[in-house]
């Protein structure tokens, strides 16, 4: 349902250019025919959802395609991180109120636009009501693939393709001219969320991209915020080549003078959802390694985040605030869902 939703709304934003595609010229007799506008946009669905699966199947080695093994290379965090990164973590108004759950949502205040960098079709903000097909709420969000295919799910195309300046402009809606027209928003502080597939070379070339953003932020002394979330890389650990070939990238970005804060979550404290959840009746897993959250920031950025103060005790203070919350936001939910699963058996087992 939700990606026949997003299918639609893109749609709805391309009227004139699909009403074009209902209307052909007959061959033979040089007469306008009229195809079924509801088959045709229902079998466009299909094929374009079967080609999707393909290709992120293919991210796997395609074994999700044989026998479901393999959790997918588009796994995403969850919801309440989500929630947490746009009211909590960077709010004025939670900042005041030692990163309390703000009792009201209404104003700029409380609220800042989180923008998903890798997301997929199948995983953006899923689990909570973040993809709003009706308010079309923050719909936007950039892939690990261009717009040929993620494009017909409302899709803002990949991460790489985008310039310094798309990511520093001030808010969402004014990305793409068609949403800025249709879309409002009451914020305008916007922060990324980067959590990318875990291949050394593609995280390398990551990194590289948000020094080369954060780089421009400081030179046009304008506020831009990447929170990275990627394994967290360890020197020669046991040989791992994984962690050999990332270690240096994720140097990088520890060591940068970018780094505001730097978090490790431990191997089965914390959860995710499972990039190939569309596949399986479960949707979350607990983690088997550390994850690590990187908080990047422009100079700008760091000022706001402080009050436009440099005094240790609001740095500290908001550093071990942000920990909280983040780890809190990352409970694994993988023995919830199971025992949930477990009584709706029983209980279905006791009404037959």
């Amino acid at each position: 349902n939700k990606l026949w939703d997003m299918f639609l709304l893109r749609q709805n934003r391309h009227k004139k250019e699909n009403s074009d595609i209902f209307k052909k010229k007959s061959i033979n007799t040089g007469s306008s025919i009229r195809l079924d506008k509801e088959k045709y946009i229902r079998a466009s669905f299909h094929t374009v959802v079967f080609t999707l699966l393909l290709r992120y199947s293919a991210l796997s080695g395609g074994q999700q395609l044989q026998d479901l093994r393999g959790g997918g290379m588009q796994g995403a965090v969850h919801a309440d991180v989500l929630d947490f990164l746009r009211y909590r973590a960077f709010s004025k108004l939670a900042a005041a109120s030692g990163f309390e759950e703000p009792a009201t949502r209404n104003t700029s205040e409380d609220h800042c636009e989180v923008v998903e960098c890798f997301a997929s079709p199948l995983n953006v903000g899923l689990g909570n009501n973040i993809y709003d097909a009706k308010t079309q709420e923050n719909n936007i969000y950039l892939s690990a693939f261009p717009r040929d295919i993620d494009g017909y799910f409302d899709s803002s195309g990949d991460f790489f393709s985008q310039t310094s300046d798309w990511f520093l402009s001030p808010s969402p809606a004014t990305k793409f001219n068609t949403i800025a027209k249709d879309v409002s928003y009451n914020s305008q502080r916007c922060y990324y969320e980067v959590n990318p597939p875990f291949s050394p070379g593609l995280i390398t070339k990551m990194s590289q991209q948000l020094n080369t953003h954060l780089t421009a932020a400081d030179e046009a002394q304008r506020s831009l915020t990447f929170v990275v979330i990627i394994p967290t890389a360890h020197d020669n650990k046991d040989g791992d080549i994984l962690h050999s070939l990332s270690y240096c990238s994720f140097q990088n970005m520890i060591s940068s003078r970018h780094c505001c804060h730097h978090v490790v979550l431990s191997r089965r404290t914390h959860g995710y959802i499972e990039g190939s959840q569309h596949c399986r009746l479960q949707q979350f897993k607990e983690s088997q390694f550390e994850t690590s959250v990187i908080v990047l920031q422009s100079e700008v950025a760091m000022r706001e985040i402080f009050g436009g103060t440099n005094d240790d005790n609001c740095k500290d203070t908001w550093k071990k605030q942000f920990e909280r919350g983040i780890r809190e936001s990352f409970l694994s939910k993988h023995q919830i869902e199971l025992e949930e699963r477990r009584e709706t058996k029983k209980r279905k087992s006791l009404e037959s």
